[in-house]
């Protein structure tokens, strides 16, 4: 995605309620992310259902790099959209995919909440797993 449509996306992220994060998680710049589903569960743990996390990487802001990247793509940001529910501390289900130019932040949101609902209805809580 070239630089100026991030601009405008990020601040829609923003408007959205969305919060820049500076991690290295994965090597990225930085995340941009936001949770959902905030609720006390039974073990009284005030968490997030699900988060959607995207790592930025923004070539922008690298050029010690330039004379390793094509010209053409000097100017773009990756993003890396992650999708992570954790209804208790002791679960993890990820779902991983890169940001295409297509998307919006309606569909990738959209996308998160039927993963939530998917796997909602076929993984049992894991405490409750017998």
């Amino acid at each position: 995605m070239i630089k100026e449509k991030f601009e405008e996306l990020k601040q829609s992220l923003i408007e959205r309620g969305y919060r820049k994060y500076n991690q290295q998680w994965h090597h990225e710049d930085y995340i941009i992310g936001k949770s959902f589903h905030k609720e006390d569960n039974q073990w009284e743990e005030g968490r997030a259902a699900y988060q959607i996390l995207i790592s930025v990487y923004d070539w922008t802001l690298h050029p010690e790099y330039f004379d390793r990247i094509p010209k053409e793509c000097r100017n773009r940001v990756g993003l890396e959209v992650h999708i992570d529910m954790s209804r208790t501390i002791d679960e993890r289900l990820d779902l991983t995919f890169d940001w295409k130019e297509s998307d919006t932040v309606e569909k990738v949101e959209q996308l998160a909440e039927e993963y939530y609902e998917a796997m909602c209805r076929i993984v049992l809580e894991p405490r409750n797993n017998k």
